[in-house]
């Protein structure tokens, strides 16, 4: 579909039929109209359910009356078209060309956002106002041409543009649930990231003017201001200076007329909004102009009692362990977490201990548990802030981050979690960090803590991480000492929301009355459980408690979401594989290479028996050095394993070799195996950065194993295991190598392997190492084996429904961050394999050379599979033909044929469907000439 129109409706009966119609007229055909009734009280409903019976292209979505911005956020999620289109229902376009133009130019120019001209009607069409001037003047363009968002910096007529759709989601630019000014932060977030745009002079919008009578609340007010806020960030962090000065002007200007009718004597949310803003105003800029400076100073007057860039008592620790890039000033300390145990362990003229005494505090200072730091891990620091308090300058306000963890300080952003490869200069002005304006942060909240991420339930997703009785036995000591926590305690391990790393910032009588509950109830776990050689995984989850228990009480928080630091870091991968599979093995690494981030290293670690041949060895050596960003070490196995039986045929004894893993990497404490018969489509940092310090292995649930109860018993007595739970398939793991070493795990490996299991090593893998299983969501190892490309594989397959949500399925087949062709269909010998385009595109980004040779090797196979599966159509529709024609002859015997196809017929459309197959028709179409291609290539 090639563009989506998304109208959010509200009590707008008078003029929603013409705003419709205007749409529905346009030329530019295979479009939706999304249509969300916010609640509507008039009769806009009605004229929707007319409309939307009338015309099957128009999509009606109704709600509770959440506002403008959810609806046209539920608009983005559901919508179809390549491009995005937003119109209002009292709006309409003034010609009916203006979608097949600007979709015409958007794909032409190949740009991401692409507008034209604004005009306003006034008065019911009495007066088109086409010319703008002052702060106005850019809603018109006259000329054609590409433009920099640096050179436009303006926030106004979001409407007069279409949009890429996977570019608003990707970087999920929304509309922030604001019920006043939610479209200019919309607008610059998608400007800023597209860098630039595609304009026409042609009038794209018309804007109905004056209608409405706005009355100022204070919500209204307040959601007016954070939307000037939100751009003074944007700005201000992008280096926009017209747009911040505008912006800042323009607040000054609305704030005025508004607080003067009276809402200023009466709100001191107003008051403290305000402030907010001022603290977000770029000095530097406004000195320079003194017109400039006169109209900040007029958005101080507002708050007469307000120091500009006072010196508020805010201490925010940052744990250390390492040494790392220094933050450090009048707010943040950095505090070296465990430094009584790093003191025994290193020697005193240690490089990394220097760096830690010179520019860190110590957390083993007067009453202190550093020597406990390998159980607590952050909180050793907790505990040193909370009994040394004086030391830190006694201040108002404390809080907690880590020292590649931090607070992204604004809580409008979409997602839990951010990431950023590396410190650099514009670090602050991405998590949007001052300490000048950071004083004003708890000036109207009780608490800050980060923006919750969310699990199926906060108890199972301990469960399958950790040890629970460690949990339980924490909960029972809380209900014992805090009765009042009750509610907090089930509450929260029931629900969804994960309040993760222990960071926060509280008032001082918070912080130590939260200190005093938190310790108080661990030093108890201590002393009714063993923690030696475990880590206080309880912490995070007592944290979220506590939360959870000041918002029941009413206390007002800010919820920010966590940017993750990622740095330099070397990352472990191993492969296991023969001659035959060289060429797959190079594929997937070459996949791993082409989507790895700047500051990701890969070691890889290749597994290969004493007869891998040298010129494979130099595939993967020309690809290092094609692509940089990874070392290649080549671990010469001998005859391991080859007089071991194979029950599989498609495998070979390369598929044991990751059971001596232990021994072989004795220096890499955690890596990721990949089977060679995967490709990656991400960079491998998030799933490498899962935790398994208390268990073995993570890996991905095998479905296949649980299609009936008589396999799920078989399997449980073949291995003797209770349980199927976290039965992984072996494809995709992150090994903890060193608890296994640490549990002599290989002696246990060797154990199991002459048991002769029917699923060889993962059976060994999965038998060894049972109940130390983590399991990983699907997207980590979405195998081909299932119907990845089918809307209804999920609710016609058990298996997939007994070991996981419909969601988690259908985010790992439609976004898998590893494709494992994991059947004896493989993609390099069978193009009907689903996502065999993806194999392929991964070899077309090769060195030529190389792509050379695995078209040789294999595009033989590939055309033969695509010409078989061709014939196996042919034969189906035949069939089904003939059954329809003696259907009243044989009526049961029709019924159990068309039945035993069902399945099949499923299959091969979700194929048909595939760019394989249409890749495979394609070739089919000049076979001739591709084989004398392919011959000559031979020869030659």
């Amino acid at each position: 579909m090639k563009l989506s129109v998304i109208m959010p409706v509200y009590n707008v009966e008078k003029y929603l039929s013409e705003s419709l119609d205007s749409v529905l007229g346009q030329t530019l055909k295979d479009i939706e109209i999304i249509c969300i009734n916010d609640g509507s009280t008039d009769h806009s409903g009605e004229i929707l359910n007319t409309y939307a019976k009338a015309y099957p292209n128009i999509v009606l979505i109704n709600e509770t009356n959440h506002g403008v911005g959810f609806a046209r956020n539920e608009g983005i999620r559901n919508a179809q078209g390549e491009f995005i289109a937003f119109m209002d229902p009292d709006d309409y376009y003034p010609e009916n060309n203006i979608l097949e133009l600007l979709y015409t130019k958007a794909k032409g120019h190949q740009v991401l956002i692409c507008g034209g001209s604004l005009c306003e009607d006034h008065n019911d069409g009495k007066w088109i106002r086409k010319t703008f001037d002052g702060l106005y003047q850019k809603y018109t363009f006259h000329r054609e041409e590409l433009i920099a968002y640096d050179d436009y910096q303006f926030d106004f007529g979001f409407y007069r543009f279409i949009y890429n759709r996977d570019f608003l989601i990707e970087n999920e630019i929304f509309f922030p649930p604001y019920i006043r000014f939610q479209d200019p932060p919309f607008f610059v977030k998608a400007m800023i990231l597209a860098r630039q745009f595609y304009a026409v002079p042609d009038y794209t919008y018309c804007y109905r003017y004056g209608h409405q009578n706005l009355v100022w609340s204070e919500k209204r007010t307040a959601d007016l201001i954070r939307g000037h806020i939100d751009i003074l960030k944007l700005s201000a962090v992008n280096h926009l200076k017209n747009l911040h000065l505008l912006t800042l002007y323009r607040l000054c200007v609305i704030s005025q007329k508004i607080l003067d009718e009276g809402v200023k004597s009466k709100s001191r949310l107003i008051i403290k909004l305000l402030k907010q803003a001022d603290a977000q105003v770029n000095p530097s800029w406004i000195q320079k102009e003194k017109k400039d400076r006169d109209i900040w100073k007029s958005l101080q007057s507002y708050f007469p009692d307000h120091k500009l860039k006072q010196d508020q008592k805010l201490k925010i620790l940052l744990s250390y362990h390492k040494p790392d890039h220094l933050f450090k000033d009048t707010v943040l300390t950095p505090i070296h977490a465990g430094r009584t145990n790093a003191q025994n362990k290193l020697e005193p003229n240690d490089n990394a201990l220097n760096w830690l005494m010179q520019n860190t505090i110590g957390d083993n200072s007067g009453n202190h548990i550093s020597y406990k730091n390998d159980t607590y891990n952050e909180m050793t620091t907790v505990f040193w802030a909370w009994k040394n308090y004086e030391k830190l300058g006694n201040p108002d306000y404390i809080g907690f981050m880590h020292y590649r963890r931090h607070f992204l300080f604004n809580d409008q952003m979409e997602r839990s979690v951010y990431e950023y490869d590396d410190i650099d200069d514009k670090y602050f002005e991405t998590i949007q960090y001052s300490e000048y304006s950071i004083p004003h942060i708890m000036d109207d909240c009780d608490f800050i803590t980060v923006k919750p991420q969310w699990r199926s339930s906060m108890y199972e997703h301990y469960k399958k991480n950790h040890d629970i009785a460690d949990l339980d036995m924490a909960i029972e000591i809380l209900k014992e000492k805090y009765p009042s926590y009750k509610e907090d305690a089930d509450t929260y391990l029931s629900g969804p929301k994960a309040y993760f790393c222990n960071m926060f910032i509280f008032p001082k009588d918070l912080f130590f009355e939260y200190a005093e509950w938190f310790f108080s109830i661990v030093f108890e776990l201590e002393n009714r459980i063993d923690l030696t050689k475990k880590r206080l995984f309880v912490s995070e989850w007592l944290t979220g408690i506590f939360i959870t228990h000041l918002i029941r009480t009413g206390k007002k928080g800010k919820f920010f979401p966590t940017m993750i630091v990622e740095g330099m870091h070397q990352l472990p991968v191993v492969m296991a594989a023969d001659n035959n599979y060289a060429l797959p093995m190079l594929v997937s690494c070459a996949s791993i290479l082409q989507h790895a981030k700047g500051n990701t290293h890969y070691q890889f670690y290749f597994l290969v028996p004493g007869d891998f041949s040298d010129k494979n060895k130099q595939y993967f050596e020309q690809l290092s050095k094609h692509y940089g960003k990874s070392s290649l070490y080549f671990i010469n196995m001998e005859d391991s394993y080859k007089t071991e039986k194979l029950v599989i045929s498609h495998i070979t004894a390369a598929t044991y070799y990751r059971l001596r893993l232990p021994g072989l990497l004795p220096d890499v404490k955690k890596c990721l195996y990949l089977d060679v018969d995967t490709i990656v489509k991400n960079d491998l940092s998030i799933l490498y950065r899962t935790s398994v310090d208390d268990k073995y292995l993570a890996g991905v649930i095998a479905p296949g194993y649980l299609e009936t109860e008589e396999k799920i018993t078989s399997k449980k007595e073949e291995l003797g295991i209770t349980s199927l739970d976290t039965y992984i398939n072996a494809g995709v793991l992150l090994m903890n190598l060193a608890k296994m070493r640490n549990d002599h795990l290989e002696l246990v490996f060797e154990k199991l392997l002459k048991k002769k299991f029917s699923s060889q090593d993962q059976d060994i893998l999965n038998a060894g190492c049972y109940g130390k299983i983590r399991v990983l969501p699907f997207k980590y190892n979405a195998m081909t084996k299932y119907a990845l490309n089918s809307d209804y594989a999920y609710k016609n397959t058990q298996s997939l429904q007994r070991s996981m949500s419909e969601k988690e399925w259908n985010d790992g087949r439609k976004h898998p961050a590893i494709i494992h062709y994991a059947d004896r269909k493989k993609p390099w010998n069978d193009l009907s394999v689903i996502y065999a385009e993806q194999w392929w595109d991964t070899v077309n980004k090769l060195p030529e050379n190389m792509c050379a040779d695995i078209y040789k090797h294999y595009w033989f196979k590939a055309i033969r599979s695509a010409q078989e599966l061709n014939d196996l159509f042919k034969l189906t529709a035949s069939h089904k033909r003939d059954l329809l024609g003696t259907k009243d002859q044989n009526l049961e015997k029709i019924k159990h044929l068309e039945n035993s196809l069902k399945k099949k017929t499923q299959e091969y459309q979700a194929v048909r469907a595939s760019k394989s197959f249409r890749l495979g028709r394609f070739l089919l179409a000049v076979p001739i000439r591709i084989k004398k291609l392919f011959k000559a290539r031979k020869s030659g």
